[in-house]
């Protein structure tokens, strides 16, 4: 698995020796990176609805429903629903486009699904497969040359860094003593700045998956957007037409 802008960003980071400690062991490193990849590794199709939340510069700027549909690696349906019940906005991406339609103003976008990110609505450069991951409580593929495995000096949890070929750091990865939740992400850009992070809590276990139910991505510019999950069925049959948008109202 693991191969694979905004105004304002974190200070560059760096491992602090007195919270964490390298993992010298290549057979420890070696199980810590397989389990890490299994974890919620079959949850390859999921729908789910939610609460969310939209803050721009830290000011609340939306709060409305959102309902996913999903099949990895890169099918994915969003759509945003008024507390009324009136459709706002819908997402989606059939593994070679991504589409935006709004339902308010009529405005459709397709653009090539390398090149789509959801800054525009949730005001953080993630990427648009990227959130199948997020919502399963996954990494997705973060491409780089070395990764290195530390533990916190309090045992409770371990940290994964990863390295390009220049040495420079590109994520941090935070998860559970037990190997089996992912806690946090941080990507982060040329300049070793915190680009953006998720941080996933509340999990609950559903259909033998660890599933996250409150999920934050938030950037350095006081930008976020906050899932609380309310409902989540994993392994739901799926009609491949949910995928793709068209200009006209279906």
């Amino acid at each position: 698995m693991f191969t694979g802008a905004c105004s304002l960003k974190h200070a560059p980071v760096a491992v602090d020796p007195l919270q964490w400690r390298k993992i010298d062991s290549h057979e420890k490193e070696e199980s810590l990176i397989k389990k890490l990849d299994s974890i919620n590794f079959g949850l390859a199709q999921f729908k789910g609805k939610g609460k969310l939340y939209v803050y721009k510069k830290g000011k609340l700027n939306l709060a409305e429903r959102l309902f996913w549909i999903c099949a990895a690696p890169n099918l994915v349906r969003l759509s945003v629903v008024a507390l009324s019940g009136m459709p706002l906005a819908s997402f989606a991406s059939d593994g070679k486009w991504f589409y935006i339609r709004s339902h308010t103003d009529d405005y459709f976008s397709k653009k090539p699904l390398t090149t789509a990110n959801l800054d525009t609505i949730i005001s953080v450069p993630v990427s648009a497969t990227d959130i199948i991951f997020i919502l399963s409580g996954r990494v997705a593929a973060i491409p780089h040359t070395t990764a290195t495995f530390y533990q916190s000096n309090s045992e409770q949890d371990y940290m994964a860094v990863f390295n390009n070929d220049r040495k420079k750091m590109v994520a941090r990865v935070y998860f559970d003593p037990l190997v089996a939740r992912v806690m946090r992400i941080e990507r982060l850009d040329s300049k070793g700045r915190v680009q953006y992070e998720v941080t996933f809590s509340g999990h609950r276990t559903m259909g033998g998956y660890q599933v996250p139910y409150d999920i934050v991505v938030q950037n350095g510019a006081q930008d976020r957007a906050h899932l609380k999950v309310l409902s989540y069925w994993p392994h739901p049959s799926i009609s491949d037409s949910v995928f793709s948008l068209q200009k006209t109202v279906q």
